[in-house]
């Protein structure tokens, strides 16, 4: 507001990921399933690599971590959030704790520690789930992370979105033509509207 634009020109999409069964029994194996197609032997290599600082491809991915300490003592910016500040000495000791308390390999080790962030359940559970992010307006929608390109999203498509439906908290149609007027956004100012409109902000805020 302070720019000049109202509050709700900023529409929150937070991205996650969306696992779906058929049936309840079934969820806990399709995410392993997932799990296990997102993380190759070549992925999770690379992934402890990123910590270690050095070439690991002579490792087993189906087979315990190294032994010796990363060659580096801390990760970089470079190397993602996920490994951002971390003292890479202490984070591989740790892992080392959890791979021999769970008898993890690499691979194993990667899968846990990577779980994203999303819904898992049916179809149905996942709407219930979903109907206060509506109802509460916590959200103005989601970016979906699809787990497999492109049939990650099949699931969503067929699946989900029917549910969504038959709650009312996902349209049947669109109401209207462009992108921006479905997302309830304002049509764009131009330079000089866009100065008038914040000036007109500054002054009424200013009792004048």
């Amino acid at each position: 507001m302070a720019a000049g634009r109202p509050a709700d020109d900023l529409k929150i999409f937070p991205g996650q990921e969306f696992i779906i069964a058929d049936r309840a029994s079934e969820v806990d194996d399709k995410v392993r399933w997932v799990r296990e197609n997102q993380v190759t032997p070549a992925t999770a290599l690379a992934f402890v690599e990123q910590l270690w600082g050095t070439d690991l491809s002579n490792y087993d991915p189906d087979g315990p971590l190294p032994e010796f300490d990363p060659v580096q003592t801390e990760t970089g910016e470079t190397r993602g959030a996920g490994f951002r500040a971390a003292k890479a000495i202490e984070t591989a000791a740790a892992w080392r704790a959890l791979s021999r308390e769970k008898g993890y390999s690499i691979r194993e080790l990667v899968i846990e520690i990577g779980t994203r962030r999303g819904f898992a359940g049916t179809a149905d559970s996942i709407a219930d789930e979903l109907i206060p992010f509506s109802e509460q307006h916590v959200v103005d929608g989601f970016n979906i992370s699809p787990w497999l390109v492109p049939t990650g999203l099949d699931d969503i498509v067929n699946k989900l979105v029917p549910a969504l439906q038959e709650r009312g908290i996902y349209w049947t149609e669109y109401p209207a033509d462009t992108l921006r007027e479905n997302l309830g956004l304002r049509a764009p100012l131009t330079r000089r509207g866009a100065g008038t409109t914040a000036e007109r902000r500054q002054t009424t805020a200013a009792g004048v």
